[in-house]
């Protein structure tokens, strides 16, 4: 069985849960999905709280070091990774804040849909990387390793090294044990 076998049967079944059992910690990387008139859009942001039943409150997107213009109402998906499991739910901004910093309360959902797609939990990182190939192409970029898995990790840099499908090559340091 190919690697990329075991990883489509690792997504097991969805289900409905409360947000509460998706156990997301304050500081936790997520996304909101925006759909706008003529294409998707998905930001990352930073989960600062939530008020059980009320609201869900999180950073203001950022693209190019500026904050985006959200207005209230707009529809949203929120897409986070715990665990071993994605979690997504519809929401919609309730309000917009932006003192003392910008910030989002986003509607409290009724349920949120929880699907296992990992066999192994992920470990939270900070680990800075510099990305040397993009699909065998050399390149010199940096980047920072914010969580890893025997499987994969997960890394974010200032401008996208490559494309969707394209195979990076990084190097790191870590150390292990003293």
């Amino acid at each position: 069985m190919g690697e990329n076998e075991a990883n489509t049967q690792e997504e097991t079944s969805a289900k409905p849960i409360a947000l509460e059992e998706a156990r997301l910690q304050i500081g936790d990387l997520i996304n909101l999905q925006a759909q706008l008139s003529d294409r998707v859009e998905r930001y990352s942001v930073r989960l600062l709280g939530m008020a059980k039943g009320r609201s869900v409150l999180v950073t203001t997107p950022m693209v190019d070091g500026h904050y985006l213009l959200m207005r209230e109402g707009q529809s949203l998906i929120l897409r986070a990774f715990s665990g071993k499991s994605a979690y997504a739910f519809p929401t919609q901004i309730l309000k917009t804040v932006n003192t003392p910093y910008p910030y989002l309360h986003l509607a409290y959902p009724r349920e949120v849909r929880s699907l296992v797609v990992r066999k192994g939990a992920r470990a939270n990182v900070n680990v800075i990387c510099a990305i040397t190939h993009c699909d065998g192409t050399p390149m010199q970029a940096a980047g920072a390793l914010v969580n890893m898995s025997v499987g994969g990790a997960l890394m974010v840099a200032k401008t996208p090294p490559g494309k969707k499908g394209q195979r990076l090559s990084i190097t790191f340091k870590v150390m292990l044990n003293g």
